[in-house]
């Protein structure tokens, strides 16, 4: 037992210098890599004397998967039930269709509300809030390095262009006096050449 305290404290204190150097860029890959194996050597002797994998403290325990055959049945057998289902969760996992669940989370989070023009959305108040904030850490790191900033508006194509205006009642290509009309900046030259 008291070997074993030993080595415990012999790899966390050898994580720590990992972690270190890690952190460290004036550190060589040599010395990294050493420490590295030195780690990865103490953590084979705990698993020599004590028969087990050594678990860092407050280390995640690792999830037992579930077979895909368990969570078949288990959907078969929510829509079996017939009860109506509620709408307000979230509906699909990450793991099985990543962009269907994103979508979900920043609709149902009431992040963004879609537009009637395919592929445009707005930006509600806290979102547009998390987009300032990535604006300004992007600004001040193009700043320091020297580079000018520009803008870049929004382009749809002009077959998508022609495609909305015939579907959506205040769809101008033009500017207009109504307020809260949709508006849009028909480019379709650029000098001399058609876009």
């Amino acid at each position: 037992m008291a070997k074993e305290l030993e080595i415990e404290e012999q790899i966390v204190a050898q994580g720590d210098l990992v972690r270190q150097l890690k952190g460290d860029a004036s550190a060589s890959e040599d010395v990294k890599k050493e420490a590295i194996d030195k780690l990865l050597r103490l953590k084979l002797t705990y698993k020599e004397i004590t028969g087990k994998e050594y678990a860092a403290p407050g280390g995640r325990k690792q999830k037992e998967k579930k077979p895909a055959a368990e969570k078949q049945e288990k959907k078969q057998d929510a829509k079996a039930d017939g009860k109506k289902q509620t709408k307000l969760g979230i509906e699909i996992s990450k793991d099985e269709n990543y962009s269907e669940w994103y979508g979900q989370v920043i609709t149902k989070a009431e992040m963004i509300e879609y537009y009637d023009v395919s592929g445009c959305y707005v930006l509600r108040p806290w979102s547009y809030a998390i987009w300032e904030s990535i604006q300004a850490w992007f600004d001040s790191g193009i700043k320091k390095l020297g580079v000018k900033n520009c803008y870049f508006p929004m382009f749809v194509s002009n077959a998508a262009l022609e495609r909305e205006k015939t579907h959506i009642a205040d769809f101008a290509p033009e500017v207009t006096e109504q307020p809260y009309s949709s508006f849009v900046a028909w480019v379709t030259r650029a000098g001399s050449s058609d876009l």
